[in-house]
């Protein structure tokens, strides 16, 4: 018999379903080690596809990468309270330097907006209100980065590189600048309270010169003074009185309810500078940070300011039922140091100022410090204005 004639080497060496065991005139039945040998042969049959193996790989790497990019987000989008800035900064850090992590964040950061406009749309829809729309001024959009010319070549070098660091570089609105307070404009510097200061009220100067000329954009802007925030929310404790006579006085007497935008600079904790804007006439609060942190006090501060300012200047009640507070977050350009705070606050400013879109990044702030040393150098607005008043001297 067939059974009787197999050795056990022989039957090990014939096809898989024939083990020693097993009927070998079963050939019909499956056996266990062709149920076990049967998905690798399979493999074996079929071709090797290189590229899905790469696609397999890449949206592995790219889901690791976007939960990393997503916790490190968590992380440093809290309130400036919650997270210290060192926090912030080397998430911007590690984000700028790693490509594939910026591509994550800036699709995340994308549809994040993508998300909340639609949302916003919605809201509206139901509600019956408008979108608002802010206007665009009329003809070409001014050039805010010119490039520097040959004389404002030689002040930059003479007052940054060859003057005495106790020589008086610029005598103007009521104060001395030194050349060692302008050094803060080099390398990756802080920027100090006095060359802010200067620099927005030189966009004050400007503003009022457009509109005077009637060139566009003519908008009325007002910049408070860096400490003006500080003051108004000492300790934590908001506190009208302490600044009711701000506007009442010399160079700074206004009614800021006559201005389209009113600038609150804000100092954190003297390590970060953020900005907080109301457009007054449009009703809106807007606030500014590269370093992405909440804005959500700052605003609600300013807007009880606007309905006290309000009320002691012309004896009524702000009616705030149409007012928009809006935190752009990680929407508008952002630093990649802890340097550079300061100069992204005078740009935000120079920016909406001339109602210019914030087409800027961090990569432009070598050229934003310069420029705003000579625009202070010069002691007068360098920024091409369309107009015959061009460069007119104050």
């Amino acid at each position: 018999m067939l059974r009787q004639s197999l050795k056990p080497r022989e039957t090990a060496s014939l096809p898989g379903r024939l083990l020693v065991g097993s009927d070998p005139m079963d050939i019909d039945a499956p056996s266990s080690h062709e149920m076990t040998l049967a998905p690798s042969l399979s493999r074996l049959a079929r071709p090797h596809n290189p590229r899905k193996d790469r696609l397999n790989a890449r949206d592995a790497e790219m889901q690791a990468l976007k939960e990393k990019v997503e916790s490190l987000a968590l992380h440093a989008m809290k309130d400036p309270e919650d997270v210290s800035l060192e926090a912030k900064v080397s998430y911007r850090k590690r984000v700028t330097s790693e490509p594939s992590l910026a591509f994550c964040a800036r699709e995340s950061a994308k549809m994040r907006r993508d998300r909340a406009h639609e949302k916003v749309q919605h809201w509206r829809k139901e509600l019956g209100a408008p979108l608002p729309v802010r206007e665009e001024p009329e003809g070409p959009a001014v050039d805010l980065t010119p490039e520097f010319t040959e004389e404002e070549e030689d002040l930059y070098d003479e007052a940054m590189h060859n003057s005495n660091e106790d020589k008086i570089l610029v005598q103007k609105f009521n104060v001395d600048l030194f050349a060692k307070q302008l050094w803060c404009l080099k390398g990756l510097e802080w920027l100090n309270d006095e060359v802010i200061n200067f620099y927005l009220s030189l966009l004050r100067v400007r503003s009022l010169e457009l509109i005077e000329s009637g060139s566009k954009p003519a908008l009325a802007c007002y910049f408070h003074l860096s400490l003006f925030y500080t003051k108004l929310t000492e300790n934590g404790q908001y506190d009208y009185s302490r600044v009711k006579r701000w506007t009442k006085r010399g160079f700074r007497k206004c009614d800021l309810f006559t201005q389209d935008v009113v600038f609150f600079p804000r100092n954190i904790g003297n390590s970060h500078w953020t900005l907080c804007a109301a457009f007054v006439k449009e009703k809106r609060i807007e606030y500014f940070d590269s370093l992405a942190g909440s804005g959500r006090n700052c605003m609600t501060h300013v807007l009880r300011y606007l309905v006290d300012e309000f009320k002691d200047k012309h004896g009524g009640e702000l009616d705030t039922t149409d007012w928009e507070l809006i935190d752009h977050g990680d929407a508008v350009p952002q630093q990649n140091n802890g340097s550079d705070c300061g100069v992204f606050l005078c740009t935000f400013c120079n920016y909406l100022s001339m109602a210019h879109e914030l087409d800027f990044s961090a990569a432009d702030m070598p050229y934003m410090r310069k420029r705003i040393a000579v625009d202070i150098i010069k002691a007068a607005s360098t920024f091409v204005i369309p107009s015959s008043s061009d460069g007119a001297q104050q």
